[in-house]
């Protein structure tokens, strides 16, 4: 009678600690959708340019295409050309609900939610649902993730389409752990997520070693599996052909889907500006100096939250030794993967921009969630040993102080929203819309072009990596007015000066980023408007 009363207590507290965390977790969503013209917070770490410009790059296609009806323009950066999945699904976003940048972000932040239901739902059958929605809500009190997921980055849309593609590729059901057709929906999305962002072919392997393991169990009782999950798992794959059946299903539509739309539409029409975005991005670490590199993309980690990556690397280390039973845990194996090859990747191209760790968030949510299970599991024994036991007390210690601690900016960033660029972006639109009375539709041209046209309706053109140069570029866009940063476009500037006479307008001070602090406005003065002085 005692053991079922006690069973009764605790079912009746996990379903209160349960609704606790579920409706903090609605809370703290909605909080998401509230300031979307708000700057990305300057308490954050600030040398990421993706801020000032990679809406507008990035969703740049589906602007022009609402504006002028093109999705391409030529000798300019074409990055649609590569990557057009975010574009076209926020071309048609742009169809309901009318362009602008608030629109866009109200997307990106829709993408981030539907993320975190599915993060729930993997976790959910392995940990229970209190560590599945814990997980949910350390994503949501992230402030990394209220900087960067408010944003119109496609990196939200990455993270979507890795956790479905996990999602499809761990069946709920024994039946369905063969289906040939579930392996074929796995490789579509896998092609939708690297037409979405090319770096998220790292996140691949994850993905098809889960879908191995499932079609694995799918031929093996549970009990084989875990007796076997931790060594010899290249014999086990070689002895085990009939399982690498969906992978390979799955890796060859993934990569049959992807050459139809190569060899379809980008090499008869678009095969140079294909290139060019790989070209531009093709920067990597010398030797000499990559084990410095690689140990500094591993502490930018810590952008994702000092607390819960210290917490992750200490469960990584454990699972190698004192937690194996975690390797048992196919999920388990795909975070680690998709934690390991993108930082890498990260390190090895020095590109050590926070946004880049944003597809990282999830998997080391789910290392941590899969984690505490085991620690908890082991602690909860009879034979548990006291430093067990501590050790699991600290891990959860250290979860509540993160949670605490991360709950804490994120209120205050969302009680003191800046609105600087938001306000440039305007003041700079009513210059250009008042200077040029005599052009319908003034053009801005300017790294942050497309930026500012989100927010306020002008034209844009972005001057950065031109495919045709920067000369051609001016020559084809005409543009009225130019916009560079002091320190990043210095070299620009100066080309622009040899290319067309500039007046300097306006100077704008938007973020503490040494790089990108002062933004300045110039006329473009043609000669048919030296003579007149500008309207103000």
């Amino acid at each position: 009678m005692a053991t079922d009363r006690f069973g009764s207590l605790h079912r009746s507290t996990e379903r209160g600690v349960f609704a606790v965390l579920l409706v903090l977790s609605a809370l703290l969503y909605a909080m998401y959708f509230v300031h979307l013209r708000a700057d990305y917070p300057s308490v954050l770490p600030a040398v990421d340019w993706a801020r000032y410009t990679d809406e507008g790059w990035y969703g740049g296609a589906a602007l022009h295409h609402a504006q002028t009806g093109q999705w391409f323009t030529p000798n300019g950066f074409n990055p649609a050309v590569a990557l057009p999945v975010w574009p076209l699904l926020l071309r048609a976003w742009f169809a309901l609900t009318g362009v602008g940048m608030v629109s866009a972000r109200v997307l990106a932040v829709l993408m981030f939610g539907a993320s975190n239901v599915l993060l729930y739902a993997l976790l959910r059958p392995l940990t229970g649902r209190v560590l599945a929605v814990a997980a949910v809500l350390l994503t949501l009190a992230d402030p990394f993730c209220y900087g960067f997921n408010r944003l119109a980055l496609p990196e939200s849309l990455v993270s979507l389409e890795f956790l479905l593609a996990l999602w499809l590729a761990w069946p709920r059901s024994t039946a369905r752990r063969g289906s040939l057709l579930r392996s074929g929906g796995v490789g579509l999305v896998l092609t939708a997520t690297v037409l979405t962002k090319t770096t998220a072919v790292l996140l691949a392997p994850s993905v098809l070693y889960l879908l191995w393991q499932a079609a694995r169990i799918h031929r093996q009782d549970d009990a084989e599996l875990a007796e076997a999950a931790w060594h010899g798992a290249l014999r086990r794959a070689v002895a085990d052909r009939s399982a690498l059946v969906p992978v390979a299903v799955a890796a060859g539509v993934a990569l049959g889907a992807w050459a139809l739309y190569f060899l379809l539409l980008v090499r008869p029409h678009y095969a140079a500006d294909f290139h060019h975005l790989f070209a531009v991005n093709a920067g990597k670490a010398h030797g000499r100096i990559l084990l410095q590199v690689m140990a500094r993309a591993v502490g930018d980690a810590t952008w994702m939250g000092g607390l819960l990556w210290a917490l992750t690397l200490l469960l990584l280390a454990a699972s190698l030794r004192y937690l194996r039973e975690l390797w048992r845990v196919p999920l388990f194996g795909s975070a680690v993967l998709a934690l390991v090859l993108p930082i890498a990747w990260i390190g090895w191209h020095t590109w050590f921009l926070p946004h880049y760790y944003l597809s990282c968030v999830a998997p080391m949510m789910m290392a941590i969630a899969l984690g505490v299970h085991a620690l908890a599991r082991r602690a909860h024994r009879g034979t548990a040993t006291l430093r067990l036991r501590m050790a699991h007390t600290a891990a959860m210690l250290v979860l509540e102080a993160a949670f605490a601690m991360m709950l804490l900016v994120t209120l205050s960033i969302a009680a003191h929203p800046q609105y600087t660029w938001w306000s440039a972006a305007q003041d700079i639109a009513a210059r250009m819309r008042a200077d040029t009375p005599q052009e319908a539709r003034p053009k801005l041209l300017a790294a942050s072009a497309d930026d500012v046209a989100l927010f306020t309706g002008v034209q844009g053109a972005n001057p950065e990596w031109p495919i045709g140069g920067l000369p051609a570029l001016v020559a084809q866009e005409k543009p009225a007015w130019y916009g560079g940063y002091l320190s990043w476009d210095a070299k620009r500037i100066a080309e622009m000066q040899r290319l067309v006479p500039l007046r300097e307008v306006a100077r704008y001070r938007i973020q503490p980023d040494p790089d990108h602090q002062v933004f300045v406005l110039y006329r473009v003065v043609r000669p048919e408007s030296a003579a007149a002085p500008a309207q103000r």
